[in-house]
């Protein structure tokens, strides 16, 4: 019984050890990113990830970390989000089109047609304001949409923000400047 306490004594040692120095390596990422950016960097505790918070080009950038329960597993995701000055008001949501796309589209789910048969085969348009779209929604528009959609599958954009959840925690900082400044681009070219 004393050689079993002993080891689940070690493991439990080594356990902190490789957590911290993996914990460190994200601390340091982040802080950079943070620099590099212009944004406050700010470490997570126990119950929440590290925070990215500020302005990059005018525009207001969140970088986090969420976790997403499924059965009794949960998944950690580095979330961005990119502010717009203001809302569009346009009630827009797009987000790529996926598997079940034409399935709900056949039974009544909005999908505003823009006449672009590539955007409309690849972009699922929702808004409030369907001619306001359209009017929105100029060639430039739409392709930078489409080629992030297509960098990004998981990308929303919408009246308030252009939002990403990538799955993880990002602990790379050029990575996390990169998709940062992507988004800025495309928020800026939305708003």
């Amino acid at each position: 019984m004393g050689a079993l306490i002993f080891f689940v004594i070690i493991a439990i040692i080594g356990f902190k050890i490789v957590s911290s120095i993996s914990g460190n390596s994200n601390r340091m990422a982040w802080e950079a990113a943070g620099v590099e950016l212009g944004l406050l960097y700010q470490a997570g505790s126990f119950m929440s990830g590290p925070q990215l918070q500020g302005s990059v080009d005018g525009l207001r950038v969140i970088v986090d970390t969420v976790s997403r329960k499924s059965g009794n597993s949960s998944t950690t995701y580095t979330r961005y989000q990119v502010f717009y000055p203001g809302p569009l008001g346009l009630g827009l949501a797009l987000k790529r089109q996926g598997s079940f796309s034409g399935m709900a589209k056949f039974f009544g789910a909005q999908d505003v047609e823009l006449d672009d048969p590539n955007f409309d085969e690849a972009v699922v348009v929702k808004a409030r304001d369907p001619d306001g779209v359209r009017a929105f929604l100029n060639a430039d528009r739409r392709y930078r949409v489409w080629r992030a959609l297509n960098t990004w599958p998981d990308l929303h954009i919408d009246d308030q923000e252009v939002r990403l959840e990538t799955r993880g925690r990002e602990d790379e900082d050029r990575k996390l400047c990169g998709i940062v400044r992507q988004l800025v681009e495309l928020a800026a070219v939305m708003s």
